[in-house]
């Protein structure tokens, strides 16, 4: 599991000061956690820690039925060493691109709970993940299609939630997708995540070293006398997806992607 370093300062959200009374908002909103005892408990907004919430269990979690629009599951994180829940594939993209990122140490799904008032009507909201970065600075993620958010509900209810993550002090990103390439050559890589597979372990750093400046080809190549020749390409990917090694996700990854050595 990856660690937190230091703090950095908040980041202004922008746009989101039309919702109502700040301070109305903020003493009206309550949190509903899930605790390791499975009790559903809410808590003041303002007063939970952080702690709590990485510690928590999602609140929601989805089963399988026919003709269900979405398809649901749970996901090994490598982050977390452990399961993660989606609600549908295309959480799934998003959830695979923050355990590749090597600035997030801690993914939390389906987190919790927020309940307020909008206008005077009720509302409540359950954002998708909450990510914990190396930075100390927290990320609360809405995965939504792009045409969702012509909704004049989902943007009344995304600002109120967005204003709500604002006043701790925690970003909020409305994920509506990325370019298909780098997305599609992640979830490959996501499929050599796991180090414990691999007969005599991952890459060594040293390992790592010679393959700088290679094309993926050449390092299955250069690998072959010392590791099984079936291994070779699966332990590339597996670097790559760590991180040890880089290489352009931007372009399809091929024989002749270029790779280099994190130094």
């Amino acid at each position: 599991m990856r660690s937190p370093a230091t703090p950095r300062g908040n980041e202004d959200a922008g746009g989101l000061s039309t919702v109502d009374s700040v301070a109305g908002l903020a003493i009206s909103t309550k949190l509903r956690l899930v605790l390791g005892d499975r009790v559903s408990r809410q808590i003041p907004f303002a007063d939970i820690p952080v702690e709590a919430i990485l510690k928590a269990g999602p609140v929601r979690n989805f089963s399988s039925h026919r003709r269900q629009k979405n398809l649901s599951g749970r996901y090994w994180c490598s982050t977390v060493m452990a399961h993660v829940v989606y609600e549908s594939l295309f959480e799934l993209v998003r959830l695979q691109l923050a355990d590749f990122d090597p600035s997030v140490w801690h993914i939390c799904a389906q987190p919790f709970e927020i309940s307020g008032r909008v206008g005077g009507r009720p509302v409540r909201h359950v954002p998708d993940f909450f990510l914990a970065r190396t930075d100390r600075s927290y990320v609360v993620v809405n995965v939504t299609r792009a045409k969702q958010l012509d909704d004049p509900r989902v943007q009344e209810r995304l600002q109120w939630a967005g204003l709500m993550f604002l006043l701790r002090g925690w970003q909020h990103e409305v994920w509506s997708g990325a370019p298909l390439v780098k997305t599609e050559n992640i979830r490959f890589l996501a499929g050599f995540r796991r180090d414990y597979l691999f007969e005599g372990g991952p890459l060594t750093n040293d390992e790592v070293r010679r393959l700088h400046g290679m094309t993926i080809g050449e390092a299955a190549l250069a690998l072959d006398p010392y590791r099984p020749g079936s291994l070779c390409r699966p332990l590339l990917f597996n670097a790559l997806w760590k991180g040890t090694l880089t290489a352009d996700l931007d372009r399809p990854l091929g024989s002749d992607t270029g790779v280099e050595a994190v130094k």
